[in-house]
């Protein structure tokens, strides 16, 4: 008699997900007849690339043959040591269809359609689970798919197949929605000819199958993707569109009463159910399916079937997306803390979740969506709010509670699909970077952009992300930043064991992290596994270059003894004799590491330009500015090595960068002072110089000689803002840019005049230091970043002005417009730490009294405390902990004092030539 097929109801869940159990070896010596054919299966998907539409047919390599046959004389055995009163139907239907692959692969046709002909389709048959019923439309769909790839009369087969198609399956029927697109893809090869003769909307139209509409916007939805784009013609998608549009009109035209709760609509749940599931998968950009199905339609369309439905998930999950992509997030909130009710109730009722991965699905986009640096923090400056009813507090809170919940969903998608992940939470006796090493799944055969692998991969990235918040700005102590910290690193890790080489993004986001966590090492061989597969990641050849720098940096530290340390005398005897610090190219003769990386980015970044002038094609505002901070790294590299002097000739090489990268910029027209058209006189501040010229303290004197740093402002002004005589101009004056690039590029530019402030700061040189600061308040408005400068400027000559300064700086970073910018508060604090900490008289001086003073130092101290706790900006900045020591000191706490100071000093044997944030994508 054959097993009760209860029993068997994990295997099938496990692989209708794609996946295979873990110990399917071992089903090689199972006495189930079941198992037994699973095992052979496993051993036939292993010899394909991968399993996907467009793999399912082709052998890895021609070594594999005989594998196969070998496969096919193992599967007759099977079926020949179990009687037929053994085997259950599905059981034998499983070994038929994949009797047929093999005979399919080792390219016997005959053997194929004899062996699909032997077996008899039986709809008769009753099956009791849900796993069941879902095994079957999976096995059914490798049937024909499989029949028809063998006939010659194959499209007549799949056209007969998809006539019955009741629905695309839902997403958590992997493997059935793998073998149905195979099926889309060989008929729409067929009618093109393999592409040769592209097909028109309306050929698609004239077919037999296409009065079953669930079946036809299936496969209309494929043919957009990009497998399916070659087979159809440029006017498919706009015919397509308005097919459409007059679709969900005709739908919501259409009368029906509200249902009671024990009838279903099957008919129209079924293409909610399937047109959306294929309209997502037809393109990753949103804003292509936006452009193919507007959002108002949908939203209008989705809400009309909420009123002839009762309580159907799928119809509200697809709302949900709706509405977020038309920005009504707090429609959305809501409707998602809906959702999440009508799911735990179904729970309660049958004691499972039917469609986990989509439920994963929805969970990840929306704590993606919500998360405050996606909502909240970049309407932060904008009038239009897409939370205009929920506080950032409770959406926050909420958020948290979701991702416990989340996390609880992907543990139980793990037992289902067999998968592997790392048991605890992130510890520095685990490596890594072990997915690199050691495949965790070895039985999930499904590529990196099947369902299972990207929603999987997904959501970990979205918890991560959404601790990664957390850690910024809701750490209220060291315990809960370091709880968070192995979360981030927990989650980012985990989206790679699933996916560890498909995204650039993750992979990115996972080396960043590893490189905030010190992990300078695992994060350098991290970043070079990326740039093997994506070379064009500039992000990641600046983080590489820093982190070597910081290698360098704390290879020297190690190394070096005071004796190695060259005396002034020598180093003017060496500027005496003319020594060749710098080559031509700005290299030494014997380069470091960060030099050599930089130096290939850059090389490769010109190429990149070059390829997009030449095929005029635009380059992206983030690929820019990655290209753009490349060339600024290198300079700091340079003035590591050889000094800040060494690279004042070269400051000149940024602004023609920029020029280059950003030929179209316009920039604010100067008012005009006194019929003067002087760009220097036009400040938006207006204000004048901070500057005592009779103060020379701090400062160098430039009177009675032609002062060459002056010279090179007036040269970078005039470079900055010459939009004549541009090479390549004509090819790219006519670039349209939103009004948002065009805001970003001037404060990029706003950026480059602050840097190139802070050099001449360093070496002292106040005068030119100012005028830089005058540029980037021309370039864009003055702001936060512009006033703390100007405390730095003016903290050693006029203290009083510092400190107005930077109280200011301060007062905008709490306003609720610049309570994000985390980065500016930093540095607005060092700033003031180091004018509040120093004793001199006119430190002093800024306080009445011993007891103001005392005050001052107790509020630095907790916006220090407080900052520190900000993981990585406060945490990470050795600045931060050598100021709390000095605040430390002067309350006499050793402990603290002690600890801060050890703080500080691991924080500068590892610091790079620039922080890791520069990294990080760019944002006003």
């Amino acid at each position: 008699m054959p097993v009760d097929s209860t029993q068997h109801q994990p295997l099938f869940q496990t692989l209708n997900l794609g996946s295979f159990p873990k110990d399917v070896l071992e089903f090689q010596d199972s006495q189930s007849y079941l198992r037994q054919i699973i095992f052979v299966d496993h051993q036939l998907q292993s010899c394909l690339p991968s399993v996907s539409p467009t793999t399912l047919y082709t052998v890895a390599n021609g070594d594999v043959l005989s594998k196969i046959k070998r496969l096919t004389s193992q599967v007759n055995s099977i079926n020949s040591n179990y009687a037929a009163i053994e085997k259950t139907y599905l059981e034998v239907y499983y070994s038929s269809v994949v009797l047929a692959h093999l005979h399919l692969l080792d390219q016997d046709y005959e053997s194929v359609i004899a062996t699909l002909n032997g077996f008899r389709i039986d709809h008769s048959v009753p099956l009791g689970t849900v796993a069941e019923r879902e095994f079957l439309d999976y096995l059914s769909a490798r049937f024909h798919s499989i029949l028809g790839r063998a006939s010659q009369n194959g499209p007549t087969i799949w056209t007969i197949f998809l006539e019955s198609l009741e629905r695309y399956g839902h997403k958590g029927q992997v493997s059935a929605n793998i073998w149905i697109d195979s099926i889309f893809g060989g008929l729409l090869s067929a009618l093109s000819s393999v592409g040769k003769k592209p097909i028109g909307f309306s050929d698609l139209r004239s077919q037999k199958f296409s009065k079953n509409v669930v079946a036809f916007v299936s496969m209309a939805n494929y043919a957009l993707r990009k497998e399916g784009e070659k087979f159809t013609t440029g006017s498919f998608k706009p015919e397509y569109q308005s097919f459409l549009s007059e679709l969900l009109k005709e739908k919501i035209k259409q009368k029906k009463d509200f249902p009671n709760a024990n009838e279903e609509n099957s008919e129209d749940l079924y293409f909610v159910e399937s047109f959306y599931q294929t309209l997502n998968s037809s393109s990753f950009n949103r804003f292509d399916i936006a452009k193919l199905v507007s959002p108002e339609l949908s939203k209008k369309f989705l809400v009309n079937m909420t009123e002839k439905s009762y309580q159907n998930q799928s119809v509200l999950s697809n709302l949900i997306i709706t509405l977020i992509d038309l920005g009504e997030y707090d429609e959305a909130f809501a409707a998602f803390k809906t959702y999440v009710s009508y799911v735990e109730r179904e729970r309660v009722q049958t004691g499972d979740v039917p469609d986990i991965l989509q439920v994963i699905t929805l969970y990840s986009l929306c704590i993606s969506s919500f998360n405050p640096t996606k909502s909240f923090i970049p309407d932060a400056n904008a009038s239009f709010k897409k939370f205009k009813y929920n506080s950032l507090d409770t959406v926050v809170q909420e958020l948290v509670k979701l991702a416990k919940t989340l996390q609880n969903y992907l543990e139980e998608l793990a037992e289902i699909a067999n998968l592997s992940y790392d048991d605890a939470l992130y510890e520095k006796d685990q490596d890594p970077l072990s997915f690199l090493y050691h495949k965790y799944n070895p039985q999930v055969f499904v590529g990196n952009k099947s369902v299972l692998v990207g929603t999987s991969s997904e959501a970990w990235f979205s918890l991560g992300k959404l601790h990664t918040y957390l850690l910024i700005y809701n750490s209220p102590n060291s315990e809960i930043l370091n709880e968070n910290k192995a979360k981030v690193l927990l989650f980012h890790k985990n989206s790679l064991i699933v996916n560890s080489s498909g995204n650039l993004g993750y992979l990115f986001e996972y080396a960043l992290s590893l490189a905030y966590d010190n992990n300078v090492t695992e994060s350098s061989k991290l970043c070079k596994f990326i740039l093997k597969k994506f070379p064009e990641s500039f992000k990641t050849w600046n983080l590489l270059g820093l982190l070597a720098s910081a290698s360098d940096n704390r290879n020297f530290i190690s190394n070096s003894k005071l004796s190695d340390v060259p005396s002034e005398e020598k180093l003017n005897k060496a500027q005496n004799e003319n020594v060749d610090f710098l080559s031509h190219n700005g290299r030494t003769n014997k380069a470091n590491e960060s030099e050599k990386f930089i130096g290939d980015a850059l090389n490769i970044a010109s190429l990149y330009i070059s390829k997009h002038r030449e095929s005029n094609t635009s380059v992206s505002l983030q690929t820019k500015y990655e290209i753009l901070q490349l060339k600024m790294s290198q300079l700091a590299v340079w003035e590591a090595t050889y000094g800040v002097e060494s690279i004042l000739e070269f400051i000149t090489e940024i602004f023609v960068l920029y020029r280059e990268l950003f030929s179209h910029v316009q920039f604010p027209k100067p008012e005009s002072q006194n019929g003067l058209g002087s760009r220097t006189e036009a400040k938006w501040s207006k204000r004048p110089s901070v500057m005592d010229p009779s103060d020379e303290n701090g400062t160098r004197k430039a009177s009675g000689s032609k002062n060459p740093a002056k010279e090179t402002i007036k040269r970078l002004s005039k470079i900055s803002i010459d939009n004549t005589d541009r090479k390549h101009a004509n090819n790219r004056q006519e670039e349209q840019i939103s009004k948002e690039d065009h805001k970003q590029e001037l404060r990029i530019l706003q950026d480059i005049w602050l840097w190139t402030a802070s050099i001449y700061l360093r070496l002292g040189f106040l005068e030119e230091a100012e005028q830089c600061i005058v540029e980037a308040e021309t370039a864009d408005k003055p702001n936060v970043k512009t006033y703390t400068l100007l405390g730095f400027l003016t903290s050693k000559s006029r203290k009083h002005l510092a400190l107005q300064e930077f109280e200011r700086s301060f007062e905008i970073l709490h306003s609720t417009e610049e309570k994000f910018n985390r980065k500016a508060y930093g540095l607005t604090l060092v700033g003031m730490s180091q004018l509040l900490i120093t004793k001199d008289e006119e430190t002093e001086s800024l306080f009445v009294s011993e007891k103001d003073r005392d005050a001052g130092l107790v509020r630095l101290k907790n916006y220090l405390e407080c900052y520190s706790n900000c993981w990585p900006y406060g945490h990470n900045s050795s600045e931060i902990w050598y100021y709390l020591s000095a605040i430390y000191e002067e309350f006499d706490d050793k402990l603290l004092q002690s600890e801060a100071l050890w703080k500080c000093i691991d924080l500068e044997t590892n610091r790079p030539v620039r922080s890791y944030d520069i990294c990080e994508d760019f944002f006003i």
